[in-house]
């Protein structure tokens, strides 16, 4: 799961917790080709690659109050004839945005 704040700008990048795919095959089948993301919500997020990271990359403003909640598809293709691949699922959550606040303290005097 990725956690995205609600007041994050189109532009940003969140990297994917978990590496590359691996393919244990020979061979070309055993050579990831590529990657493409899945999702309804393509105005929204799309995916990056450099090197050896995977990125999606937010291209739409959100607002959590609208859809806080997002599902995409992470599918790795590999080189064989047909390509096999392997898909993962890939939740995001809209988060409020931090908001700085000074401190406060109160002091309660009780009479007994």
């Amino acid at each position: 799961m990725v956690n995205v704040r609600e007041n994050s700008t189109p532009g940003s990048r969140f990297r994917l917790p978990s590496g590359p795919a691996y393919d244990p095959d020979n061979g070309l089948n055993g050579t990831i080709k590529g990657y493409k993301l899945e999702s309804q919500d393509k105005a929204k997020f799309k995916l990056v690659s450099e090197g050896a990271e995977l990125f999606i990359e937010q291209i739409g403003e959100l607002d959590r109050e609208e859809k806080g909640n997002y599902s995409m598809q992470l599918i790795a293709l590999d080189g064989g004839d047909p390509p096999r691949c392997v898909i993962f699922v890939l939740k995001m959550t809209v988060t409020l945005p931090h908001y700085h606040t000074s401190h406060y303290s109160d002091m309660v005097i009780r009479e007994s």
